[in-house]
């Protein structure tokens, strides 16, 4: 099923064409999928495929520790990726697995000017986006934390496991 799924992704979700590079934003507990997509846009005449991981647990040690000013700044890397891909019309695959309990204790000042510096820094790769001129695609993936939620009767395993198979 899993490889059915990266397969509706690239085919559908994203629609890759040959030749077209791909971005692929997800948390590192989404390897498995990551490691499928790639394949899949390998597979259908991706140019390449770059991969942006992310870990939750370390982006709540970022908020948690940093003052709200180093949320003002956006690194250049950043900037530059996302900006230089969205001139390139890469399509984008955005990983959504995150523990919707992570962040809960977090100052949500910090989140929301992370955001906004995050959008006025990107502002080409957004509105690349927004306007429908790159391809772009959201799409699940459980993790612990997300499956607990779903399932808290379940042990770890079987609530990702339960999870998988809804979002399947």
């Amino acid at each position: 099923m899993l490889e059915k799924y990266a397969e509706l992704i690239i085919k559908q979700g994203v629609n890759l064409q040959v030749g077209q590079e791909l971005l692929i934003d997800a948390s590192i507990d989404s390897y498995q999928l990551v490691r499928l997509l790639t394949k899949k846009a390998y597979e259908v005449g991706a140019k390449d495929v770059i991969v942006n991981y992310r870990d939750e647990e370390v982006t709540r040690l970022r908020y948690q520790y940093c003052s709200q000013e180093h949320f003002e700044t956006v690194p250049l890397y950043i900037q530059e990726l996302r900006n230089q891909y969205a001139a390139r019309h890469a399509a984008l695959v955005s990983i959504e697995s995150s523990d919707p309990e992570l962040l809960k204790d977090i100052d949500p000042i910090k989140i929301q000017t992370w955001s906004k510096a995050v959008r006025q820094a990107c502002q080409p790769f957004y509105d690349a986006l927004d306007l429908g001129v790159n391809r772009w695609c959201i799409v699940a993936a459980p993790s612990v934390g997300w499956a607990n939620k779903v399932f808290p009767e379940m042990s770890d395993k079987e609530a990702v496991e339960a999870l998988w198979k809804a979002i399947f």
